[in-house]
């Protein structure tokens, strides 16, 4: 009787939110369509010219460059921004976003600072171009939701190249004699049999594990769902446990990946290549959701992308389709505060520090994305012959946008407000870039990325937690002697087909780790130029282990070496009060994926007129972050723009389809006419 009652009770809520849905989302609904196959124009050469890509991405802010009747603003020009932007032109709207900036700091830098794009931009330092944030992106194979939207952001003006098939290269104990390599390779079906061939009598595992992330990655509708409801609905939903009589999310959402592990295999190696890639969202695998490695996996069974031309063309295609409607995309725009109306209820504007003043701009809607890289952090630059100091930005989303741009109290009424005491910020990161003077070619480097830890030799189920967690009890002394457990390393000059021709005899790699925040805690009171010679030290110290251990893997780099920028985030707490140099905005833990939590963490804040985009929306991520944008610009424009998304990206399919008939048909005329002539 109970079970009765309680499906009799579930068809009615979802009868209810189909109800709502097409009321809120169609009730202001206009002719004008925001998706159209239409709008994918032939793809334009490559513009290389540095003074035109300049008049792009760095249109410097003024009174005079504001336009007039904005229907909305936009803080930070990272994907996340852009993409609410883009989709809000597409729709008509006159949107202006302003990336911020310090104006403290160093100008000598002035190219790697002042440029729209967020984590999607590249810097130039001494002639070499660096990647600061896209290392690979998955599902932009023809056709696909990933592919099919950005075209529709850029007018089919981005470009994305293939990786190599084996994207990503597990490497276990490397530093030892006892060195292993896993491959994840595309497509799924090669993964699967790859890892059969490397784990005899691990099949079953393997089988498991794959109809585990299939399942896990169908549950994840879920996170959307919730965030489409009204939150009331979407509470009384999540309460009465109606979407997991449907979609299997809390199955997966609430047990961590080690717990997974634990009950799939005892063989340490394979479930180190099950769950190398927890780095993507810096969380430990006894901490992170199954979902999580699910949606990872899923994403590149079919292969890795990059940007051709470089993570800045995202941005640089982006904007032109913001202007078509009026918009601008300006930088060194400095948002000090988050205007309010007269009863200190509505958002009106923002507020602009100039100089030693300041420049109201009003929109009835502004849009926070302060997202990653858009705050100020700190690099060293090392060359030959010279040391200097760089810094760039970098926000961290719903907690800056509530606690910095608010008043206490206004942000205090927000409804993401309480999700800040019960979802940590994520894991801070340390980064090191170098310039090499060799082409990709002579040092044989390729379009993967490596995944390299130095042990597994652990009792414990996740060689990951112990490693990280034994490396981050050490104090910064010990540190110092120390091995780094996790190192990512990448290439991206050999990612891009453009580069060789772009930076001819030269090469770029970036080192990544996650990073201890405490052991520069009793620098975090002092200016950024003012922290003492240890400071530096500890700094570059750690920064040289892991060149060296990279070295060890690709010896051929050693000698190449021309340019190193090292990077911590220690100075975030300098310019905005953050308090660990997270990278990531909100822990992705479990606490984070819980269907309450991500009802919550919704585009539309409970403050009229602000509204959330980017990474803390959805998750991090240059896919995460996009989607956030169109879930901002669907509450916004009351469309459900998921839904028409889906829509074109199955005309487009239809018409991949009929395409790849068309060439085959011909190809068999041709063969047809060809066996007629020699007949």
């Amino acid at each position: 009787m109970l079970s009765l009652w309680s499906l009799t009770l579930g068809g009615l809520v979802i009868l209810l939110f189909k109800f709502l849905q097409s009321l809120l989302f169609n009730k202001k609904r206009s002719d004008r369509p925001i998706f159209s196959l239409a709008d994918v124009r032939p793809l334009a050469p490559h513009v290389a010219n540095q003074k035109l890509r300049d008049k792009v991405l760095k249109q410097g802010f003024s009174s005079d460059e504001v336009p007039h009747d904005l229907d909305a603003i936009v803080i930070g020009s990272g994907i996340g921004g852009l993409s609410a932007a883009a989709l809000l032109a597409k729709a008509g709207k006159k949107v202006l976003v302003l990336e911020q900036h310090d104006q403290s700091a160093n100008v000598g830098f002035d190219y790697f600072l002042l440029q729209a794009g967020g984590s999607c931009h590249t810097f130039i330092e001494k002639g070499y171009e660096f990647d600061v944030g896209i290392h690979y992106v998955g599902g932009f194979e023809k056709a696909e939701h990933n592919r099919v939207l950005f075209d529709q952001l850029t007018d089919g003006q981005l470009e994305f190249a293939r990786t190599d098939p084996v994207n990503d290269v597990v490497k276990l104990r490397y530093l030892s004699d006892k060195k292993a390599t896993y491959e994840f390779c595309c497509p799924k079906d090669r993964w699967i049999s790859t890892l059969k061939k490397e784990f005899p009598g691990e099949e079953e595992a393997i089988d498991n594990f794959v109809g585990y992330i299939s399942e896990a990655k169908r549950g994840t509708i879920a996170m959307g769902v919730v965030k489409f409801l009204p939150l009331w609905l979407a509470k009384i939903v999540i309460k009465l446990g109606v979407i997991d009589w449907f979609i299997p999310y809390t199955k997966w959402a609430s047990r961590s990946i080690q717990s997974v592990l634990e009950e799939l295999t005892d063989n340490k190696d394979l479930r180190a290549a099950f769950t190398y890639i927890f780095g993507d969202f810096g969380v430990l695998p006894s901490e992170a959701g199954f979902n999580l490695l699910a949606l990872l996996h899923d994403h590149f069974y079919e292969g890795a992308y990059y940007p051709r031309g470089g993570a800045s063309e995202i941005a640089f295609h982006i904007i032109p389709v913001i202007e078509k409607s009026g918009g601008k995309v300006l930088v060194r725009a400095n948002v000090k505060e988050i205007l309010l109306d007269e009863s200190g209820t509505r958002a009106m504007g923002v507020v602009v520090q100039k100089g030693s003043g300041s420049v109201n701009v009003t929109a009835p809607i502004v849009i926070s994305s302060t997202s990653r890289f858009t705050c100020i952090n700190s690099f060293f630059v090392f060359s030959a012959d010279n040391i200097s100091f760089v810094q760039y930005r970098q926000l961290l989303g719903v907690k800056v946008t509530l606690t910095k741009l608010l008043p206490e109290e206004v942000g205090k009424r927000a409804i993401q407000y309480p999700v800040l005491s019960r979802v940590r910020q994520s894991f801070a990161c340390f980064q090191v870039f170098l310039g090499l003077n060799a082409s990709n070619e002579e040092l044989k480097l390729t379009a993967q990325n490596y995944w390299c830890f130095i042990d597994n030799n652990l009792e414990e189920a996740s060689v990951h937690v112990l490693l990280c967690l034994a490396y981050n009890r050490k104090t910064a002394e010990e540190a110092l002697d120390a091995d780094i457990p996790l190192m990512f390393v990448s290439f991206p000059s050999a990612k891009d087909p453009t580069h060789d021709q772009r930076y001819p005899g030269k090469a770029t790699c970036a080192l990544i780790t996650f990073f201890e925040y405490e052991w520069f805690r009793s620098w975090e009171k002092e200016n950024l130029n003012h922290r003492g010679d240890r400071y530096e030290e500890i700094k570059k110290t750690i920064g040289q282990r892991l060149i060296d251990q990279a070295c060890k893997l690709f010896p051929q780099i050693q000698d190449k070496i021309d340019l190193v920028v090292i990077g911590s985030p220690l100075s975030h707490n300098y310019y905005l009060g953050n308090t660990v140099g997270d990278i990531y905005g909100l822990h992705h833990d479990m606490e984070r994926f819980k269907l309450e939590t991500q009802a919550i963490l919704r585009p539309e804040t409970g403050i009229p007129g602000l509204y959330l985009s980017g990474q803390d929306v959805m998750s991090c991520g240059l896919t995460g972050a996009v989607f956030g944008g169109v879930f901002c610009a669907s509450k916004i424009l009351e469309r459900n723009l998921m839904n028409e998304l889906d829509k074109l990206a199955k005309e487009a399919k239809r018409r991949e389809g009929k395409s790849q008939e068309a060439k085959a048909s011909k190809g068999e005329r041709n063969g047809a006419v060809m066996n007629g002539l020699h007949g």
